[in-house]
């Protein structure tokens, strides 16, 4: 079992994209956000800190591959 502490930066920046700038909401300065690794039994803690303007909320995947 491992202990796994994690530290998430929420930070809106714009990105010009086909000559158009839009702000995005990026994670650790990142779009998409960093993937995260861990096996069963490993225990997470994770540090999230929001610079946006406004409330955020985190939507979490989980995708099981067998090895």
């Amino acid at each position: 079992m491992t202990f796994i502490i994690l530290y998430l930066q929420i930070q809106v920046k714009n990105v010009s994209r086909l000559c158009h700038a839009k702000p995005i909401v990026t994670v650790n300065g990142r779009f998409p956000g960093p993937t995260i690794y861990v096996r069963e039994g490993d225990r997470v803690l994770v540090n999230v800190t929001n610079h946006a303007k406004y409330n955020m909320s985190i939507h979490w995947y989980a995708n099981l591959y067998l090895t």
